[in-house]
């Protein structure tokens, strides 16, 4: 633990991201409502969240440019699965989506059409 995993759309396969940091953060909240968001904080305009949900909780930053969200190793793994996943699904459903982490920066993809358990499992692969 300690490294940090990113998710980002695709773009060498035409992936692109249309929402905003305000549309995440109110998607966020519907989905996980407790949660909370801070920023955007310069120079990136970066936008922390702190997702709470049933299970637990997990930080993530969204970077708008470039796009990315990053969130930090934890165990468990499988809820930054489901936010990612939650979130995604509600703000860009069928965009071809990649993952990596800080330690092998080798883009993964990732099937938004996966349930959480599998996504959670080939992030901790």
């Amino acid at each position: 633990m300690g490294g940090h995993y990113y998710v980002s759309p695709d773009q060498e396969d035409g992936g692109s991201w249309s929402f905003s940091a305000d549309q995440l953060t109110q998607t966020a909240i519907a989905l996980w409502p407790g949660s909370e968001a801070a920023g955007p904080f310069p120079p990136k305009d970066a936008t922390d969240l702190d997702i709470h949900t049933g299970g637990g909780h997990c930080r993530l930053t969204f970077y708008p440019e470039g796009p990315a969200l990053v969130f930090p190793d934890q165990d468990p793994l499988l809820i930054p699965a489901q936010v990612i996943l939650g979130l995604l699904n509600a703000l860009a459903p069928g965009t071809p989506t990649v993952w990596w982490t800080d330690f092998d920066a080798t883009p993964e993809d990732l099937d938004l059409t996966c349930d959480a358990t599998v996504l959670a499992e080939d992030f901790s692969s």
